[in-house]
């Protein structure tokens, strides 16, 4: 017997820095919540200098 089906929401968002072409990149989750929607230029984005991503782990 399972109980009530709870709302799901999407907790965290896959980001892609550097790299070309998708070759080298690094991926990092970040918190949704992290994220700023820019409705005008239809992107999301993340206040965070390069230089934090570049030193960061990341993960493949």
């Amino acid at each position: 017997m399972t109980g009530p089906a709870r709302p799901r929401r999407v907790a965290y968002a896959v980001l892609s820095f550097g790299g070309l072409l998708g070759m080298g990149d690094k991926l990092f989750a970040v918190p949704w919540a992290a994220l700023t929607l820019d409705a005008v230029n239809k992107r999301f984005t993340l206040n965070v200098p390069k230089e934090v991503l570049k030193d960061a782990p990341g993960f493949d």
